[in-house]
């Protein structure tokens, strides 16, 4: 229960950070059939792909596959998605960590992490990452580095929050 309350607080703070343009919005709602395929820009077609890997990826889960659904990530991973999209990269890899963390695939966890850390440049997309890897740590037993990724999680909140202050205290010139 107490799993579960924190990952829906961290959702929170995600989707709000982003707007709420990005409420309700995922990878599997990506391949909507209106628009033929030639008419897809670059960056649509991008979401497609991924919108498909991430079902592979959830299939693999489902049957234990773990390896594969690894190199299945990477694919999403290395799709090119512009920085606006980053968020649905975050919220995949989160969505598999939280599974495989329950299968106690702890390592496959982590590579999934690792690789969507790689991608990101964001700092909440990282804080996100970070506190994922950190509860990950936990689960395993190993605490000494479930502190270091949360301390290093809090380090950029920190960072965020003075950045958001220096924000609102500029004034428009």
């Amino acid at each position: 229960m107490r799993r579960m309350f924190s990952v829906v607080i961290i959702l929170l703070v995600i989707a709000l950070s982003h707007g709420p343009m990005i409420l309700g919005q995922d990878l599997r709602n990506n391949s909507e059939p209106a628009k033929q395929t030639a008419e897809l820009s670059p960056q649509e077609a991008a979401l497609r792909t991924a919108a498909s890997q991430y079902e592979i990826i959830d299939v693999l889960l489902a049957e234990g596959r773990y390896v594969e659904a690894i190199d299945e990530f990477a694919v999403i991973v290395n799709l090119g998605l512009e920085s606006e999209h980053e968020i649905l990269v975050v919220q995949a890899a989160w969505d598999f960590a939280v599974f495989l963390r329950e299968k106690d695939q702890f390592e496959t966890a982590h590579k999934i992490i690792d690789q969507a850390l790689d991608f990101t440049l964001g700092s909440e997309s990282r804080y996100s990452l970070l506190m994922m890897r950190g509860m990950t740590f936990k689960d395993q037993g190993r605490y000494d580095l479930a502190i270091q990724a949360l301390r290093e999680a809090k380090r950029l909140s920190v960072q965020i929050g003075a950045q958001e202050e220096i924000s609102r205290t500029r004034v428009p010139q």
